[in-house]
């Protein structure tokens, strides 16, 4: 079980947005996943943090912690 729970959570993204500091994000994905991703950026003029930022503020807005 995730040891972080959701007003553990909510109380770190004040901070987050606050500091407008960035981190890195890696993610291990198959070569058939990644060459898709990189295909569909490049149709779209797009990058892949930048659809990964959108993703993830999407999910956590869902589960409202945004």
């Amino acid at each position: 079980k995730n040891s972080l729970n959701e007003q553990s959570i909510k109380s770190l993204l004040p901070e987050v947005d606050e500091e407008n500091k960035t981190r890195r994000l890696n993610v291990e994905v198959n070569t058939a996943l990644y060459k898709a991703m990189r295909y569909y950026c490049i149709a779209n003029d797009k990058s892949i943090s930048s659809i990964t930022r959108e993703l993830w503020l999407e999910f956590l807005k869902k589960r409202g912690f945004k």
